[in-house]
């Protein structure tokens, strides 16, 4: 292999490895972006469920509705914040009545 091949070659990899750590950033953004919007609108319909609740049961809805608020808020900070803690509290918005 000449020289000029050997540069283009190494160039090649030195590419290939820059572009791994970018790729699974690239990734990750779409994964918190799509994370945060999921969590944003459990976040509007517990709001939603608690001015049409009173009592006990809208005490509930709006510890929850900080629990999911709280998951954005880690998110938007840049925090990292476990995809299965995401699904729980989404599970748990749910279920509420």
């Amino acid at each position: 292999m000449n020289r000029g091949r050997k540069q283009l070659a190494l160039v090649a990899a030195a590419a290939a490895l820059a572009a791994g750590p970018l790729a699974a950033h690239a990734a990750d953004t779409r994964s918190t972006t799509s994370q945060e919007a999921r969590l944003e609108a459990a976040e509007r319909e517990l709001a939603a469920k608690a001015a049409a609740t009173k009592g006990a049961a809208q005490q509930e809805i709006l510890m929850e509705r900080k629990r999911v608020e709280s998951l954005i808020d880690d998110l938007e900070r840049g925090r990292s914040v476990d995809p299965r803690e995401v699904d729980r509290a989404l599970e748990r918005a749910n279920r509420v009545p």
